[in-house]
């Protein structure tokens, strides 16, 4: 029968498969399928049978019996033996394992051992001479004892005799056997083998026996001459029940007492738990086929790595070496580790050796942050405090003295006692001093960081007060998005007046960017950097900064690249959601900030891009976690400030009318039938996502000429109108500014007052709305989700409200951190309207599972990914159900 399975463990019942294509062969067959196939014969009909075959099958674990796959036959292979007993008269009787009355021209026999288990022996035309001998005379008196012993012993060689009658003679060496247990190890296909305990006495002899089970005294030929081997029974039993201590994590791999059925993986684990106990076991293979675990685990102490600085990179060189004799270079072992699915590598010749876990642990991060250049496997420079790190867990590492210079830089900044610089006219919190001093830290030793605090928790002032702390080393650039630009400048005239914040003028450029002096903190656009590349690329930086450096998050972008051009000492990013849909941004980011540190942009998206968000590897996670975590701080607010109010989300359900519902319902169906058919490609079915999202706010959204009221709008109407009587004022969101338009016509027709803020204001205006709705009575403010991210302190209201979900959850609350941030005093309030039954709601679920990239990074949570086009059908699909 031909079983299938999908997970490995559970089978199905199996189909059956005629002899005919059984001979022939199927996929799926094993080398011993194919021979025991060869033993399929025609006559006069197909037929499989004869004591070849089932010799074939000796210690084959899929043979059953009865059509039945639920416990299997068991087939041994047993040596002819002769025994001897003493009868109740005083005489004797010679019996055979063979047990058959005529043994005819066969070689090879099969005898019964129980109801499942069949014992296969093979035996010479001597040995049948002597079988047939006592066979005739199987009983001797007790007068017989001399003359059957000296027999016995005679025959010994051509058959091994179990007897006590061989212990009392006198005319034959007596050695002792071997009580070690011998493991004889099978392959029974690729991917599997059989290990079976037993005790082979005498070296020499294919006499077998069971662990501390049998008679004492046995006679076999060694060197040629018939020995007598003496058995020490409970040496053996105890030697078995000593290695059936040390064996318990294979006993689910027991078959029986003495038998272990292992893949190749608990082979390899098996043989390596077996290789230092040479005192109590045997290891054997059948001849030209066996594995083998010769040499100790590798351990981090045996590897030693050379380092040779080459300008920003380190040349990697060293060996390991497992004996005088046999040694590996560390690119030989990196590969081998690398290909391997266990913790054991190849050293070839079937021979394997085990790497300790912290070896393979080590092996994983250098193999991560390696480079394979023209000039061999190369590190950058900024992969100094992992490979530390790794130095102290005891990987040996000689280096060279720039090497070593560098870590002393590294280890100087973590030593240094860091003040807070003068003429910084801010009380720093807590967190905020060990941001700067995080900062300083790095700017010691050149390396770039990323300042990731939970939007409110001031990075603008901790990063003003790095710029001052080194201001007498040069001039530095502040890269910001327009919105922010003047704030920017307002911030640093207040916290460090003596510091000179220069916007870039229309005219005359090049002319200022080469007066600009220590002191000077200059003031750019990511347009003006954009456009103006090569100007900022010419020059030298003290501190080049990326505020809301999400803004380069693709690299292939004229910005992107321009930002990449900026010679600075020191490069800082600033961003309170480092990654906002995959793993590709973070790799541009670090690429700003310490380039080289994770590889090519392929390297890394085959390391772990692919990895993690398409296989969810969460290994691959920790990993990269651990690559850049020294060059990353991030701090929620939960973290560090006690005295931020209570803040309430509260998910507000709205129903749809009757009429929006078949509107609704129209462009969803139609939505599923595109994408099914083809007609519709996954950027087409993503638009269609995009009417669905707007039909659940509003009908003339999808439709301007429709005349159906908005059950969002009335409900949303009514939460204003309860809590602006209690003399609350809220932050209103939404992502459609057409939705917003809709909303103010609500408002005035209800008389209610609010202001307003889009992408299209200018930063003079933003400034002057956001102050007098800071110190006016306005009740609302309405603000699209692209305005809203940046640059905004709205502590006046003390409610928020979304309007419509937005994918990515980290977007929507850096917007609620408008109103919940540093000088909130009022408990905040967070209402998420959704219309019930719809993609809003689907969208809010995949909020709870799917977190931003950069807190999967950061704390461990899933990974976001964009969606294929299973994923939008599914969405599609589900959208209606509740």
């Amino acid at each position: 029968k031909k079983q299938t399975s999908r997970d490995g463990v559970n089978w199905s019942s199996g189909k059956a498969v005629s002899l005919g294509a059984f001979s022939r062969g199927i996929d799926g067959m094993s080398e011993r399928d194919y021979r025991v196939a060869t033993f399929v014969g025609s006559a006069p009909r197909l037929y499989l049978g004869g004591e070849a075959a089932i010799a074939e099958l000796v210690d084959y674990p899929y043979v059953y019996k009865d059509g039945t796959v639920k416990e299997p036959l068991k087939i041994s292979a047993e040596p002819l033996q002769l025994s001897v007993r003493e009868t109740e008269s005083g005489g004797y009787e010679v019996t055979d394992n063979v047990d058959v009355d005529d043994l005819g021209p066969r070689s090879i026999y099969v005898v019964p051992k129980g109801t499942r288990e069949l014992a296969v022996i093979r035996v010479s035309e001597e040995q049948k001479e002597i079988i047939s001998a006592f066979e005739r005379m199987p009983t001797f008196p007790a007068e017989a004892k001399k003359a059957l012993s000296e027999a016995l012993m005679e025959i010994s060689p051509s058959v091994p005799v179990m007897s006590d009658l061989i212990a009392a003679s006198e005319n034959v060496q007596t050695i002792a056997a071997e009580s070690k247990v011998t493991f004889r190890f099978e392959a029974l296909d690729a991917e599997r083998f059989s290990a079976k305990a037993i005790i082979r006495p005498l070296a020499e002899s294919d006499v077998l026996c069971t662990p501390g089970r049998g008679l004492a005294f046995i006679s076999a030929e060694a060197g040629g001459a018939t020995v007598r081997v003496e058995r020490d029974l409970q040496k053996e039993k105890d030697n078995f029940s000593s290695l059936g201590e040390r064996l318990h994590e294979f006993d689910e791999c027991r078959d029986g007492e003495f038998v272990w059925i292992v893949d190749f993986e608990k082979c390899l684990q098996l043989l390596e738990t077996l290789r230092p106990l040479a005192d109590l076991c045997l290891i054997e293979w059948p001849r030209g086929a066996s594995l083998k675990v010769s040499y100790a685990p590798v351990q981090s102490g045996s590897v030693h790595l050379s380092l040779r600085s080459l300008g920003q990179w380190l040349e990697v060189n060293g060996e390991v070496r497992l004996s005088d004799k046999m040694k590996l270079s560390v690119a030989e072992l990196l590969e081998k580790a690398r290909q391997t699915r266990y913790g054991f590598i190849s050293l070839g010749e079937s021979e394997y050796v085990a790497l300790t876990e912290q070896l393979r642990k080590q092996l994983r991060l250098l193999d991560e942050m390696l480079t394979h250049g023209r000039k061999g496997n190369q590190l950058s420079r900024y992969s100094a405090p992992a490979l530390q790190k790794t130095q102290e867990e005891g990987l040996d590492i000689e280096a060279d003295g720039e090497y070593r210079n560098l870590l002393e830089r590294i280890e100087q900044a973590n030593a240094l006692e860091i003040e807070l610089p003068k003429g910084l006219d801010a009380d720093l919190r807590e967190y905020q001093v060990s941001g700067f001093e995080w900062m300083s830290r790095l700017a010691h030793w050149k390396a770039g960081g990323c300042l990731a605090d939970d939007m409110g928790l001031g990075k603008t002032v901790q990063t003003i007060a790095l710029l001052l702390a080194r201001s007498g080393e040069g001039p530095s650039i502040v890269v910001v998005p327009a919105a922010v630009l003047y704030n920017w400048k307002n911030e640093i005239r207040r916290f460090a007046p003596s510091l000179r914040a220069k916007v870039l003028p229309m005219q005359e450029r090049q002319e200022t960017l080469e007066k600009l002096q220590a002191g000077d903190v200059l003031l750019v656009t990511y347009g003006v950097l954009a456009s103006e590349a090569e100007l900022f690329a010419a020059r030298s930086w003290n501190v080049a900064v990326l505020d809301e450096a999400h803004t380069i998050k693709n690299r292939e972008t004229k910005t992107s690249k321009a930002a990449m051009q900026l010679n600075a000492q020191f490069r800082l990013i600033l961003t309170g959601t480092p990654l906002q849909n995959h793993l590709g941004e973070i790799w541009n980011l670090f690429q700003f900030i310490n380039p080289g540190l994770l590889g090519s942009f392929q390297k890394f998206s085959e390391r772990f891009i692919v990895p993690i968000e398409r296989d969810h590897d969460k290994g691959k996670q920790r990993l990269l976690k651990r690559l850049i975590a020294p060059f990353i701080l991030r701090r929620s607010k939960g973290e560090v400030l006690d005295e931020l109010p209570e803040k309430t989300e509260i998910v507000l359900k709205v129903e749809l009318s009757e009429a929006e519902r078949a509107l609704y319902e129209n462009l969803r169906e139609k939505a599923v039938m595109d994408l099914e058919t083809g007609e519709s490609t996954p950027i087409q079915a993503l638009a269609e996502l995009l009417k669905l999202r707007q039909a659940a706010c509003h009908p003339r959204l999808v439709e301007k000429t429709m005349n159906l009221p908005s059950s969002k709008c009335k409900a949303f109407l009514a939460l204003v109108e309860e809590f602006s009587r209690s003399g609350h004022r809220a932050l209103v969101f939404s992502q459609f500014t057409s939705y917003l338009a809709l909303v103010k016509q609500e408002l005035d027709k209800a008389g209610i007052g609010y202001m307003y803020l889009d992408g299209s204001d200018t930063p003079a205006e933003r400034a002057r709305l956001v102050e007098l709705f800071q110190n006016s009575s306005v009740p609302l403010f309405l603000i699209s989700l692209k305005a809203g991210g940046t640059g905004l302190n709205l502590t006046a209201a003390d409610y928020v409200v979304h309007l419509d979900p937005w994918w990515n959850p980290a977007i929507e609350d850096q917007a609620t951190d408008r109103a919940y941030r540093i000088g909130q005093s009022q408990p905040v309030t967070i209402y998420k309207l959704i219309s019930e039954n719809t993609i809003e709601e689907k969208i809010i679920d995949l909020h709870k599972t799917k977190k931003s990239l950069a807190d999967a990074l950061l704390q461990g949570t899933d990974m976001s990914h964009q969606m294929s086009r299973e994923e939008i059908l599914a969405l599609l699909r589900a959208a209606d159900e509740p």
